[in-house]
Protein backbone atom coordinates (compact mmCIF):
# COMPACT_ATOMS: atom_id res chain seq x y z
CA UNK A 1 0.00 0.00 0.00
CA UNK A 2 2.87 2.69 1.01
CA UNK A 3 4.45 1.55 -2.30
CA UNK A 4 2.08 0.95 -4.72
CA UNK A 5 3.74 -2.10 -6.01
CA UNK A 6 2.32 -5.88 -6.17
CA UNK A 7 4.33 -8.88 -6.54
CA UNK A 8 3.00 -11.89 -8.21
CA UNK A 9 2.92 -14.85 -5.86
CA UNK A 10 0.88 -17.59 -7.44
CA UNK A 11 -0.27 -17.73 -11.19
CA UNK A 12 -3.12 -19.76 -12.85
CA UNK A 13 -0.73 -22.16 -14.78
CA UNK A 14 1.12 -23.13 -11.31
CA UNK A 15 -1.89 -24.09 -9.83
CA UNK A 16 -3.30 -26.01 -12.68
CA UNK A 17 0.22 -27.76 -13.16
CA UNK A 18 0.19 -28.77 -9.22
CA UNK A 19 -1.49 -31.94 -8.47
CA UNK A 20 -3.74 -31.95 -11.78
CA UNK A 21 -7.22 -33.35 -12.57
CA UNK A 22 -6.96 -34.99 -15.64
CA UNK A 23 -10.74 -34.95 -16.37
CA UNK A 24 -10.57 -30.89 -15.92
CA UNK A 25 -7.73 -30.44 -18.90
CA UNK A 26 -9.70 -28.51 -20.65
CA UNK A 27 -11.74 -26.51 -18.55
CA UNK A 28 -11.32 -22.82 -17.87
CA UNK A 29 -9.50 -21.91 -14.14
CA UNK A 30 -10.10 -19.36 -11.67
CA UNK A 31 -9.30 -18.26 -8.05
CA UNK A 32 -11.92 -17.03 -5.88
CA UNK A 33 -13.21 -17.42 -1.90
CA UNK A 34 -9.65 -15.51 -0.73
CA UNK A 35 -9.16 -15.18 3.42
CA UNK A 36 -6.28 -14.06 5.28
CA UNK A 37 -5.98 -16.07 8.81
CA UNK A 38 -6.99 -14.39 12.19
CA UNK A 39 -3.23 -13.59 12.64
CA UNK A 40 -2.42 -12.86 8.84
CA UNK A 41 0.23 -15.30 8.99
CA UNK A 42 -1.24 -16.82 5.58
CA UNK A 43 -4.09 -17.06 3.24
CA UNK A 44 -6.58 -19.44 1.78
CA UNK A 45 -8.42 -19.69 -1.63
CA UNK A 46 -10.03 -21.58 -3.78
CA UNK A 47 -8.98 -22.73 -6.94
CA UNK A 48 -12.17 -23.59 -9.08
CA UNK A 49 -12.02 -25.14 -12.63
CA UNK A 50 -15.38 -25.34 -14.50
CA UNK A 51 -16.43 -26.22 -18.37
CA UNK A 52 -19.89 -24.25 -18.12
CA UNK A 53 -21.92 -27.67 -17.58
CA UNK A 54 -19.82 -28.63 -14.15
CA UNK A 55 -17.37 -27.20 -11.96
CA UNK A 56 -15.23 -27.96 -8.99
CA UNK A 57 -12.80 -26.41 -6.77
CA UNK A 58 -9.40 -27.43 -4.48
CA UNK A 59 -8.75 -25.42 -1.24
CA UNK A 60 -4.97 -23.88 -1.16
CA UNK A 61 -2.94 -22.49 1.75
CA UNK A 62 -0.13 -20.47 1.38
CA UNK A 63 2.04 -19.26 3.92
CA UNK A 64 3.40 -15.68 4.17
CA UNK A 65 6.25 -16.25 6.24
CA UNK A 66 7.66 -19.05 4.86
CA UNK A 67 6.40 -18.56 0.97
CA UNK A 68 5.38 -22.11 0.94
CA UNK A 69 1.90 -23.00 -0.89
CA UNK A 70 0.37 -26.30 0.13
CA UNK A 71 -3.07 -28.12 -1.16
CA UNK A 72 -5.43 -28.16 1.94
CA UNK A 73 -8.44 -30.49 0.20
CA UNK A 74 -9.17 -31.89 -2.82
CA UNK A 75 -12.47 -32.40 -2.65
CA UNK A 76 -14.89 -30.00 -3.38
CA UNK A 77 -14.90 -26.68 -0.91
CA UNK A 78 -17.64 -24.17 -0.46
CA UNK A 79 -17.91 -22.53 1.94
CA UNK A 80 -15.53 -21.74 5.73
CA UNK A 81 -14.81 -20.54 8.40
CA UNK A 82 -10.97 -19.55 10.70
CA UNK A 83 -10.98 -21.14 14.09
CA UNK A 84 -7.56 -19.70 15.01
CA UNK A 85 -4.67 -19.50 12.47
CA UNK A 86 -3.80 -22.95 12.03
CA UNK A 87 -7.24 -24.25 12.42
CA UNK A 88 -10.23 -23.95 9.57
CA UNK A 89 -13.79 -25.20 9.71
CA UNK A 90 -14.75 -25.87 6.41
CA UNK A 91 -17.74 -27.72 3.78
CA UNK A 92 -17.08 -30.10 1.95
CA UNK A 93 -18.64 -32.20 -0.76
CA UNK A 94 -17.64 -36.18 0.00
CA UNK A 95 -19.57 -39.03 -2.18
CA UNK A 96 -22.63 -36.94 -2.98
CA UNK A 97 -23.02 -35.44 0.59
CA UNK A 98 -21.67 -32.43 2.34
CA UNK A 99 -19.67 -32.69 5.82
CA UNK A 100 -18.47 -30.10 8.44
CA UNK A 101 -14.56 -30.78 8.16
CA UNK A 102 -12.24 -29.19 10.79
CA UNK A 103 -8.68 -29.01 9.29
CA UNK A 104 -5.34 -28.27 10.53
CA UNK A 105 -4.03 -26.45 7.58
CA UNK A 106 -0.19 -26.98 8.77
CA UNK A 107 -0.35 -30.63 9.81
CA UNK A 108 -3.35 -30.98 7.02
CA UNK A 109 -4.85 -33.23 9.65
CA UNK A 110 -8.67 -33.48 9.23
CA UNK A 111 -11.39 -34.33 11.25
CA UNK A 112 -15.51 -34.58 10.40
CA UNK A 113 -17.69 -32.76 12.76
CA UNK A 114 -21.28 -34.07 13.28
CA UNK A 115 -21.45 -36.66 10.71
CA UNK A 116 -24.70 -37.47 11.80
CA UNK A 117 -26.42 -34.10 12.42
CA UNK A 118 -24.93 -32.23 8.98
CA UNK A 119 -25.42 -33.21 5.83
CA UNK A 120 -26.38 -29.21 3.92
CA UNK A 121 -24.13 -26.74 2.94
CA UNK A 122 -24.36 -23.87 4.95
CA UNK A 123 -22.42 -20.68 6.28
CA UNK A 124 -20.25 -21.42 9.32
CA UNK A 125 -19.07 -18.94 11.73
CA UNK A 126 -17.11 -19.87 14.93
CA UNK A 127 -18.33 -18.22 17.93
CA UNK A 128 -15.22 -15.36 18.78
CA UNK A 129 -13.69 -16.73 22.15
CA UNK A 130 -15.59 -19.72 22.36
CA UNK A 131 -14.14 -21.74 18.93
CA UNK A 132 -16.11 -25.14 20.55
CA UNK A 133 -19.52 -23.28 19.13
CA UNK A 134 -20.19 -22.09 15.63
CA UNK A 135 -23.13 -20.69 14.27
CA UNK A 136 -24.60 -22.19 10.85
CA UNK A 137 -27.88 -21.82 8.27
CA UNK A 138 -29.01 -24.44 6.11
CA UNK A 139 -29.98 -23.63 2.46
CA UNK A 140 -34.05 -23.32 1.67
CA UNK A 141 -36.10 -27.09 2.03
CA UNK A 142 -38.69 -27.93 -0.08
CA UNK A 143 -41.07 -26.41 1.70
CA UNK A 144 -38.74 -22.45 1.31
CA UNK A 145 -37.34 -22.84 4.46
CA UNK A 146 -34.41 -21.74 5.70
CA UNK A 147 -32.64 -22.54 9.40
CA UNK A 148 -30.42 -20.98 11.65
CA UNK A 149 -28.78 -23.13 14.32
CA UNK A 150 -26.22 -23.29 16.81
CA UNK A 151 -23.69 -26.62 17.03
CA UNK A 152 -21.93 -27.52 20.23
CA UNK A 153 -18.70 -28.81 18.89
CA UNK A 154 -18.02 -30.61 22.18
CA UNK A 155 -21.25 -32.21 22.61
CA UNK A 156 -21.84 -32.59 18.91
CA UNK A 157 -25.72 -31.45 19.05
CA UNK A 158 -27.55 -29.06 17.60
CA UNK A 159 -29.73 -26.67 18.30
CA UNK A 160 -32.03 -24.83 15.79
CA UNK A 161 -32.02 -21.03 16.73
CA UNK A 162 -34.62 -19.87 13.81
CA UNK A 163 -36.77 -20.74 10.73
CA UNK A 164 -37.71 -18.13 7.98
CA UNK A 165 -39.47 -18.86 4.86
CA UNK A 166 -38.16 -17.58 1.59
CA UNK A 167 -40.77 -16.82 -1.43
CA UNK A 168 -40.48 -19.81 -4.30
CA UNK A 169 -39.00 -16.76 -6.36
CA UNK A 170 -35.68 -16.58 -4.93
CA UNK A 171 -34.07 -19.21 -6.25
CA UNK A 172 -31.23 -19.51 -8.29
CA UNK A 173 -28.97 -15.94 -8.95
CA UNK A 174 -32.08 -14.67 -7.13
CA UNK A 175 -31.60 -16.77 -3.35
CA UNK A 176 -31.02 -15.26 -0.77
CA UNK A 177 -28.37 -17.49 1.42
CA UNK A 178 -28.89 -16.52 5.25
CA UNK A 179 -25.42 -15.78 5.80
CA UNK A 180 -25.11 -15.30 9.70
CA UNK A 181 -22.83 -12.88 11.20
CA UNK A 182 -21.88 -12.91 15.16
CA UNK A 183 -21.16 -9.47 16.93
CA UNK A 184 -18.18 -9.68 18.78
CA UNK A 185 -19.70 -10.44 21.75
CA UNK A 186 -21.47 -13.30 20.38
CA UNK A 187 -24.92 -11.59 21.76
CA UNK A 188 -26.28 -10.51 18.29
CA UNK A 189 -26.49 -12.69 14.93
CA UNK A 190 -26.94 -10.50 11.97
CA UNK A 191 -28.41 -12.62 8.71
CA UNK A 192 -29.49 -11.53 5.27
CA UNK A 193 -33.34 -12.37 4.55
CA UNK A 194 -36.96 -11.57 2.36
CA UNK A 195 -38.65 -8.81 4.13
CA UNK A 196 -41.50 -6.95 1.79
CA UNK A 197 -41.09 -9.10 -0.95
CA UNK A 198 -37.14 -7.73 -1.41
CA UNK A 199 -33.29 -8.74 -0.10
CA UNK A 200 -32.87 -7.01 3.68
CA UNK A 201 -30.92 -7.91 6.37
CA UNK A 202 -32.20 -8.62 9.46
Amino acid sequence: IKTNKTNLIITLKEISQLNPIASTKEFRHYFNHLSISPLSTGFIFLHLMDNFKSRTSRLFYYNLKTAKLSQVSERPVSHYTWKDDSHLLVTEMNNGRYYYVLYNIITLHRKILGSNLLFRDGHPSILKGNNNYFICDSYRDKLGYQSLFLFDVLKSSKKNILKIYIPNKFQGEQKCDLHPRLSNDNKTVCIDMVSEGRRAMG
